[in-house]
């Protein structure tokens, strides 16, 4: 059934999937598929009432949602999100906001651009590829290191995340280095040696 009076005055067909409208109820109105949406005479289709949301879902099931997702900004069209990076791409989902990704076969870099792993590597996690024995992946330099330029590394051995330290030494995911461990009853030596830290003793706060 075809319902005129648009703002541009076009005619649009009220039983619309894609549109989320459902029938003619009015010479310049549809009604929709589904309660959370509201007719927009402006688009010719049903639409979130906040134009901060998008529609999720289809359907009597669709229903509006905030872009919340990983990686995501504000609404780009009614049913997509803008991505926080260029090289991003928005993947909706039928029951959540969706979310930003590289491509199934990029990692996402520390500036939020795309990368592909080596030609001679794999995708390991959404920010890691896949190294040979006895390299790790630096992800400074988005690139794979051999252990045996780390000084203070067994040239064999470790991971794709970590090389294997000599004895008296440990990894350091920040700087990616073998850094001295603190020695058992050493009173003076408080271990930085812990996920997310440089490996080097913070300088303690004063109080007045």
């Amino acid at each position: 059934m075809m319902i005129q009076g648009l703002s541009n005055f076009q005619c649009v067909t009220c039983n619309n999937a894609t549109a989320f409208t459902k029938a003619k109820i009015g010479p310049q109105q549809c009604s929709c598929l589904s309660t959370a949406l509201v007719w927009s005479s402006i688009s010719g289709t049903c639409l979130c009432s906040d134009s901060n949301q998008i529609i999720i879902g289809s359907g009597t099931t669709a229903k509006c949602s905030a872009c919340v997702g990983q990686y995501t900004t504000i609404p780009k069209t009614a049913t997509t999100c803008s991505c926080a990076g260029t090289d991003l791409v928005f993947v909706p989902s039928k029951t959540t906001a969706g979310a930003c990704a590289c491509k199934a076969s990029q990692i996402l870099t520390p500036i939020f651009s795309c990368q592909a792993c080596p030609t001679t590597t794999a995708i390991t996690t959404p920010y890691e590829c896949t190294c040979a024995k006895n390299f790790y992946w630096d992800g400074f330099t988005l690139s794979c290191k051999a252990c045996s330029s780390v000084a203070n590394a067994n040239p064999s051995g470790g991971n794709i995340f970590a090389c294997s330290c000599k004895s008296g030494f440990i990894w350091d995911v920040m700087t990616l280095t073998c850094i001295a461990k603190c020695t058992a009853g050493d009173s003076t030596c408080m271990s930085c040696n812990i996920l997310y830290t440089t490996g080097a003793p913070a300088t303690a706060a004063t109080t007045t």
